[in-house]
């Protein structure tokens, strides 16, 4: 991994079965999105964007921090996610939507719909790989008040991580090289040193990091591929020409398959946090 992508990470609509499939496993996500947000102790009363929402259990959690006289508002631009969002999270007593969380479709390069010097906080879990992040951290300075602060999660680029470490590698065999891009969906996680540099020149101050060393574990690897397929919105393997589905699953599997644990497909990988502040 060389840093943090120039160019946005080409979006494919998600399937209502993959937006699902990540609603119902994303434990792992949200373990980073709870780190992130218990660190940010955020206060009563803060007005709080969510970029890369998903499903909305992170934007709720935040919800709940914030109380009745805050608001949080989620944004994806996934629509099934979205759509998982706005039917699940509702008040539980009201069976109506909870006055201080709203959930919209929406991209993080262009937040036009919001005012300048809006929010207190803009979150993003897991998603700023798939940004460019000179374009959408220039957003989310303009949204954010003084003094607000940004803070991203994601896996850590200055590390190995496993899963894309095996894609890579299986996309560049030659038989596949005859059907795809050798780097087709292959995100460039950000490096603290490439963050550190953007946000300087987003304007941003006082940026730091933490890095979070964390293992995956799945009962064989077609559960661990539909797992980190789903967290991708379906580009991991998926998104292969169909004509080669059948042979890129043999391939991953035999992969994954060398790293069986006792107690399954185990991967260890690291993530980081990130925080920074607008002047």
């Amino acid at each position: 991994m060389t840093g943090v992508m120039d160019k946005q990470a080409s979006f494919q609509p998600e399937t209502e079965k993959s937006a699902q499939f990540y609603n119902e496993d994303c434990e792992d996500q949200l373990k980073l999105g709870r780190f992130m947000i218990k660190k940010l102790n955020i206060p009563k009363g803060a007005h709080v964007l969510d970029i890369g929402c998903g499903p909305g259990t992170l934007t709720v959690e935040i919800a709940d921090d914030v109380g009745p006289t805050g608001n949080v508002i989620g944004i994806d631009l996934g629509e099934e996610r979205i759509k998982i969002a706005l039917q699940t999270h509702k008040d539980p007593t009201l069976n109506t939507y909870r006055p201080n969380v709203s959930f919209i479709v929406g991209d993080a390069h262009n937040l036009s719909h919001f005012p300048d010097n809006h929010f207190d906080y803009v979150v993003a879990n897991t998603v700023i790989h798939y940004l460019d992040l000179r374009k959408a951290l220039k957003e989310a300075f303009r949204v954010l008040k003084p003094g607000g602060t940004f803070a991203a999660s994601s896996v850590s680029g200055d590390h190995t991580c496993p899963p894309f470490a095996i894609k890579k590698e299986v996309q560049s065999r030659g038989y596949y090289r005859a059907h795809i891009a050798p780097t087709m969906d292959l995100f460039d996680f950000p490096t603290q040193s490439g963050l550190e540099a953007l946000f300087l020149d987003s304007g941003f101050q006082c940026a730091s990091f933490d890095l979070i060393h964390s293992t995956l574990v799945r009962k064989d690897p077609r559960a661990m591929i539909n797992y980190v397929d789903a967290s991708c919105s379906g580009t991991y393997i998926r998104s292969f020409p169909e004509a080669i589905q059948a042979t890129a699953w043999a391939d991953f599997e035999a992969e994954f398959e060398k790293f069986r644990t006792e107690r399954g497909i185990e991967l260890e990988y690291v993530g980081m946090t990130a925080y920074a502040t607008k002047a």
